[in-house]
């Protein structure tokens, strides 16, 4: 990799907190991993996704290996740094996924709270834009279909409307079923033949 950019020294230092053992079979294959995963996301929206996901689930994940590490669980310094790095990353990581999304509306005019079957009537009545426009969308939905293709999630919702409203996700896990919260810009809509599709969804 020749010299390391800033953002993968960063994760080299959150790779050290795994028991030692751990970083001398599997730190420098992580390492190198996480540097692949970056440079195979173009957009800047995938890139803070993928740290958002490190944020939440390495420190959870070291804390995993002290202790299941075999000489029991002595309160180590390491230890402590790893327990206080858990808590902070899963309120950091929230945190991010959700203002992210806000944020990502770059061009964005206030913020709008709507139901999935708001935004679908809205294309349908072909009223969308003069409604909605650049503003960031809130709003919450079932999802009833799920199509992954590559490392993009398009996700359908449930409306109470002869429309539908799909939401494409930079590599995101649903099953149809689950209902989530969803940030999008609305400026990122594009027509459907029978509904619309927003890009650059984050769940909330």
């Amino acid at each position: 990799m020749g010299r390391m950019p800033s953002s993968i020294g960063m994760y080299a230092k959150l790779v050290e907190l795994y028991p030692k053992s751990y970083r001398q079979r599997y730190g420098q294959p992580m390492i190198q991993t996480f540097d692949d995963m970056l440079e195979a996301e173009q957009s800047k929206t995938g890139r803070l996704l993928i740290w958002a996901r490190v944020l939440r689930d390495l420190p959870g994940s070291a804390l995993k290996e002290h202790l299941t590490n075999g000489k029991g669980v002595a309160m180590s310094r390491n230890l402590k740094i790893v327990l206080v790095s858990v808590a902070a990353a899963l309120l950091l990581a929230n945190g991010m996924s959700y203002w992210f999304g806000i944020l990502h509306a770059r061009q964005a005019v206030g913020i709008e709270r709507v139901s999935t079957t708001q935004l679908a009537d809205a294309m349908k009545k072909d009223g969308f834009y003069s409604h909605y426009g650049n503003a960031a969308l809130l709003f919450k939905g079932q999802v009833v279909a799920v199509k992954q293709q590559n490392n993009v999630t398009i996700a359908t919702f449930k409306t109470h409307s002869t429309y539908l409203l799909e939401c494409q996700f930079s590599n995101l896990k649903l099953v149809i079923g689950d209902v989530i919260s969803v940030v999008a810009p609305g400026g990122s809509a594009n027509r459907l033949g029978n509904g619309v599709l927003l890009h650059d969804c984050v769940r909330g």
